[in-house]
């Protein structure tokens, strides 16, 4: 609401009557004002053919909003039919407003500077200096582009809305031109009782344009609904997704605010449920079956911290609960986490991943951190029987542990060491020349360190497999495109033949290297 008040500040401007030349409209200059008021630094408003603004009826021919990659909004042939003396009475009372044609090829670019959490405040209604009331919203043809949802769509819109001293309201209805859909927005919200009131109901025949913007495979009808009235700053709201006529998803999502010193926190909850495998490719609903169950709730401060109290998810072949909290500077403070992916019957699962089918006979997942309760972690990770085009193994696993201490800045932490402990078993991968290079099983371990303002220290690396052996010690010094070592260690391989593909060419041999960077 905060972005559309200039444009509604800019719309009550355009209305009030102005000088005038020679008993004349003076269009030009209220163009200049509409355009003046609603350019940015990142947007550029054109008005053309402003007419009647002294009369019960003000036309313009065109309405144009363009950012640095050009037009992105486009009106035409608007006429905004009002009641002058009700200005006399501080009330802006139009009895239609109507756009011939407006098109809307894509989103804007982002703006370049984003209000800080901690530095945007409660929600309100803007205060203008007299009531706004528009009887009908009338737009008969809405394009939209392609790049909006993926599928360019034509609509008409409908409506009304009314703004007065800090309560506002607003009815809005949208239907497809080509092809079968609606959508209704009915809400209201007051600045005094800080009550919001909203209803969203979305009704579309297949191949719509949610199902499009979500990608739901075999775009289905659809129909979509969130409800809720209460205060802003407490507000719950029920939610019911369906498709092909069946109901899919219900439950509710809920959203507070409470202050905790001088600045909000924010809380959420959700729980949800339903049988969601139909919005899925087929070969992956086994991996949910017919009922998934979703309860998480949590906390982010204005300073950034974020607090997860509770996250459990259910589903046929997967469980997942856990509790996690994140300090301001993005370091963790707890985490417990621990999950399973299985199937009862112990038969491979696909799992719903992008790229080439993946399948496994089992993966856990457990991680363990309560600064609370001292410095150590712990974490274990392991894949049995994976299955690929491009690499089976059977199995993979990695468990680790260290410290996290915090230092004096308790934004930072002062030393963090990991140990981990890595192995590979029957690997089979489809390039045969890295498969003999790499060998059938590797191990591995990696001692890391790291203090505050010191790089990221390698105490030792070895990865060890039948034919060779490597061992590393030093300093990464920086990162991504500045990547930089400073170190030493040595490579032994026993059996030169076995790297043949990788080369290109027929070897023989061994060999014991000395490595310095």
């Amino acid at each position: 609401m905060r972005r559309l008040a200039p444009y509604l500040a800019a719309l009550v401007l355009a209305a009030l009557p102005l000088s005038a030349q020679d008993g004349e409209d003076d269009g030009s200059f209220l163009e200049r004002l509409i355009e003046d008021s609603l350019s940015g630094a990142a947007r550029e408003v054109t008005v053309t053919g402003f007419r009647g603004v002294l009369s019960g009826r003000a036309t313009f021919d065109s309405l144009t909003i363009a950012d640095a990659d050009g037009v992105w909004l486009s009106v035409r042939d608007a006429e905004l039919d009002w009641n002058r003396l009700a200005l006399l009475r501080r009330r802006f009372v139009v009895s239609r407003f109507a756009a011939e044609e407006i098109t809307f090829d894509r989103p804007p670019l982002p703006a370049d500077e984003l209000p800080a959490p901690e530095a945007a405040g409660p929600f309100s209604l803007p205060e203008l200096p007299l009531s706004v009331a528009i009887d009908e919203i009338a737009a008969p043809r809405i394009v939209l582009g392609e790049a909006l949802f993926g599928e360019a769509a034509e609509v008409g819109l409908g409506g009304s809305a009314a703004l007065e001293g800090g309560q506002g309201e607003a009815e809005l209805s949208i239907d497809r031109l080509d092809g079968e859909g609606s959508f209704a927005l009915s809400g209201a919200f007051s600045n005094e009782t800080a009550v919001l009131r909203l209803l969203l109901s979305v009704d579309e025949g297949p191949d719509g344009i949610v199902a499009n913007l979500i990608d739901l495979p075999g775009l289905p009808s659809l129909r979509l609904s969130v409800e809720g009235e209460d205060p802003i700053d407490d507000f719950t709201a029920s939610i019911l997704l369906a498709t092909d006529g069946a109901e899919r998803l219900a439950g509710e999502v809920a959203t507070s605010v409470q202050e905790v010193g001088e600045s909000p926190v924010r809380r959420f909850s959700a729980d949800v449920s339903g049988d969601v495998a139909p919005l899925f490719l087929p070969e992956y609903q086994p991996f949910f079956g017919d009922n998934i169950a979703l309860v998480t709730s949590g906390a982010r401060f204005a300073d950034g911290r974020l607090f997860l109290d509770e996250l459990n998810l259910d589903a046929e072949k997967i469980t997942l609960d856990g509790r996690l909290s994140i300090a301001a500077d993005g370091l963790p403070r707890l985490i417990d986490i621990e999950g399973t992916i299985a199937a009862e019957d112990g038969s491979p699962v696909l799992l719903p991943v992008a790229g080439s089918p993946t399948r496994v006979d089992r993966v856990v997942l457990d991680i363990g951190f309560d600064a609370a309760n001292g410095d150590a972690w712990q974490a274990r990770a392991a894949i049995e029987g994976l299955d690929r085009p491009d690499l089976r193994a059977e199995s993979l696993a990695l468990s680790g542990s260290g410290i996290i201490r915090p230092g004096r800045d308790v934004t930072r932490p002062d030393q963090v060491t990991a140990l981990f402990d890595f192995d590979a078993v029957n690997l089979d991968l489809s390039d045969p020349g890295l498969g003999d290079a790499l060998g059938e099983d590797v191990t591995g371990r990696a001692d890391l360190s790291w203090e505050d303002g010191a790089p990221l220290a390698i105490q030792a690396l070895t990865v060890e497999a039948a034919d060779y052996a490597l061992n590393l010690s030093g300093r990464v010094l920086g990162f991504g495109d500045n990547f930089s070592f400073d170190g030493r260690g040595t490579a032994r391989a026993g059996n030169l033949a076995a790297f043949s593909g990788l080369a290109g060419r027929d070897l023989g041999g061994a060999a014991d290297l000395n490595l310095e960077a």
